[in-house]
């Protein structure tokens, strides 16, 4: 049996408790942005969701793949920030991939770090190669980024839920301005993290 290797939103807690719709709720890892696949901006999560407006600036589909493309600028409570595009690129071609690609521009330099998420397995085999695994499955992660990244992980276990690995790709230094492209292609052969 080939089993998926999971990697985006981890999934719900396993139980609720008296906080879950509470005051308190978004200071849980699995329910805030920080236990989801999408930027850190200058240290700052994203904003509650009702409270941001992200625009579809386009989309395309085809037989070879489709496209979706996002304007998430205002997930973030973020003085410097002036844009935050999304894009994804979802190909049918050989085995398939998906690629997801992040351009921030700031006002004046700040930290700028893309994230994976997986309740796998990982390693990373280089500068811009990280592997994720779970059971006989392997995806290839490859990474560009303008300026090299740090990896920064965290394994989080909250409310019940199964745990999962927050994969931080800090950018090694400031930037007003970033394209950061994640390439995800599935390895069945590759040796496991």
């Amino acid at each position: 049996m080939f089993e998926p290797c999971r990697t985006g939103d981890p999934g719900g807690p396993a139980a609720y408790d008296s906080q879950t719709f509470g005051p308190l709720r978004f200071q849980r890892k699995l329910l805030n942005s920080f236990g989801h696949p999408v930027p850190v901006l200058a240290g700052q999560l994203q904003i509650e969701a009702t409270k941001a407006s992200p625009t579809v600036l386009s989309t395309a589909f085809g037989s070879d793949g489709d496209e979706i493309k996002m304007d998430i600028t205002s997930s973030y409570n973020v003085p410097a920030l002036e844009k935050l595009i999304r894009t994804m690129d979802y190909s049918r071609k050989g085995t398939g991939s998906v690629t997801i690609s992040d351009e921030v521009t700031f006002h004046a330099a700040s930290q700028f770090e893309d994230v994976l998420i997986t309740d796998g397995t990982w390693k990373q085999l280089d500068d811009h190669t990280i592997l994720l695994a779970m059971g006989k499955s392997v995806l290839r992660v490859s990474i560009q980024t303008p300026t090299g990244f740090t990896v920064r992980s965290e394994r989080v276990q909250e409310m019940g839920a199964p745990a999962f690995f927050h994969i931080g790709l800090v950018l090694n230094k400031p930037v007003t301005n970033a394209t950061v492209t994640m390439t995800f292609q599935p390895q069945p052969q590759n040796p496991r993290p």
